[in-house]
């Protein structure tokens, strides 16, 4: 399919992760009986298939050296299937080798009898199945961590603003435009996790009712003797759709979360300013000038007013 193309563009260097915005599922089905220019026998062609072309983005996290964060990356897939012949064809593109890795472990000596069995069309085409299960297995498995890991950073950045001290005897943290920075960052991180999981979800969607579609196609030959294993596709394929889901409520709350936290944070850091007089914010800047490493500071009682 040309439009694969198009996929294909979202890889290669870029200066920001403006490409992870890109999603889409394209297919095109041909079942009825085809021109002679269509067929060619000694390819296992026999004109009449269908192809679909989508892409998925997933969560991996990367340890490089001493370092390791989460990173998002993207894998974009081409497929087509002949419904007479069998023949089936994948193109795989995405930037490390652990999809790969997965098919030809799926489908190699130590993989299921089923799952590595193309002798006929109705064996091809099941395996086709749990490829694309595979595929959309690898986008939804570790957002449940990353999101717990935007949770845990928010609650460390904010959690002081929340339940620590409020009396002004108290000693109490003093924030920076620094800490807001840092509590947007995260902030931004989660509006990008709610626009995956949302984009994924309508991939995975629109691949589950290409399916049930071809299920109600009377020019499927083989929508009676696979009619198990496409009803048993889309079942697992409504589980993962449902999981995201679900990631995406928790996703959603943290943002409003977030939301809340961060107004918080800028009205403490306001009101101590207008409070604290003018030794007080003097002491502050002492404090910034001599880089102490010193996040909490108490007014002392002689400089209430």
């Amino acid at each position: 399919m040309p439009c694969y193309l198009e996929f294909l563009s979202v890889f290669g260097l870029s200066k920001d992760a403006r490409e992870l915005r890109f999603s889409g599922f394209r297919e095109q089905t041909m079942l009825k009986t085809p021109s002679g220019s269509m067929v060619c026998s000694s390819l296992g062609r026999s004109g009449r298939q269908f192809q679909i072309c989508y892409n998925i983005k997933g969560v991996t996290w990367i340890e490089a050296g001493r370092t390791a964060q989460w990173s998002i990356r993207q894998a974009a897939f081409h497929h087509q299937f002949d419904v007479d012949e069998g023949t089936t064809l994948w193109i795989v593109t995405k930037g490390t080798l652990d999809i790969k890795d997965r098919v030809q472990h799926l489908t190699g000596k130590d993989g299921r009898p089923e799952d590595r069995a193309f002798d006929t069309p109705e064996q091809c085409f099941n395996s086709s199945l749990i490829v694309h299960l595979l595929n959309c297995y690898w986008s939804t498995e570790n957002w449940r961590w990353y999101i717990q890991y935007l949770e845990d950073a928010i609650d460390n950045e904010t959690s002081i603003a929340v339940r620590g001290p409020r009396g002004r005897e108290e000693a109490q943290r003093i924030f920076y435009p620094a800490d807001f920075q840092s509590v947007q960052s995260y902030q931004d991180k989660i509006n990008e996790a709610i626009m995956i999981l949302e984009a994924n979800r309508s991939v995975l969607e629109s691949l589950k009712n290409f399916y049930e579609a071809l299920l109600q196609n009377d020019e499927f030959p083989l929508r009676i003797v696979c009619r198990q294993n496409i009803l048993s596709f889309i079942k697992q394929m409504d589980e993962m759709i449902q999981d995201s889901k679900m990631q995406d409520s928790r996703a959603s709350l943290l943002l409003r979360i977030t939301s809340d936290r961060k107004d918080l944070v800028r009205e403490k850091s306001q009101s101590k300013l207008k409070s604290g007089g003018v030794l007080y914010l003097l002491a502050g800047k002492l404090i910034m000038h001599r880089s102490y490493s010193i996040s909490r500071v108490r007014q002392p009682k002689e400089w209430k007013n």
